[in-house]
């Protein structure tokens, strides 16, 4: 399910649009049997975190903003965590529109390729 969710944000950043975010599906929290990646997620968050940004920051000739990189990976570990714990998508939209304004994208163009490297490696780590 993770790189499922992933997914909705890589495509989101790729394409430059909002216009490919789903609309969210509905929560069914009694029949969540994602807990036990719920919990290794929020054990971990701080090194998956420091992790995403620290693989980021070593991709050489890549424009960096290490706080905003911090906030945002923070913010969508928080939403995967959400929708791991309560089932559906919501959080991972909510964090996937957050990119976009109006349907326009917030993120500068010379930070695209870097957002999409932080998202790459959240990938890579969420393999459940």
């Amino acid at each position: 399910i993770c790189s499922n969710l992933v997914q909705i944000i890589e495509d989101a950043i790729t394409a430059n649009s909002a216009s490919g975010i789903p609309s969210p599906t509905a929560v069914d929290v009694a029949t969540s049997t994602h807990i036990t990646a719920h919990t290794e997620i929020t054990t971990d968050q701080a090194t998956i975190i420091s992790n995403a940004v620290a693989s980021v920051a070593s991709s050489a000739g890549y424009v960096h903003d290490a706080s905003k990189c911090t906030r945002d990976t923070k913010y969508f570990v928080d939403a995967m965590s959400y929708d791991l714990m309560y089932g559906g998508d919501f959080g991972t939209l909510v964090s996937a529109n957050s990119f976009f304004d109006g349907g326009a994208s917030q993120i500068p163009a010379n930070h695209r390729e870097t957002t999409g490297l932080a998202y790459n490696y959240m990938a890579d780590v969420f393999k459940y």
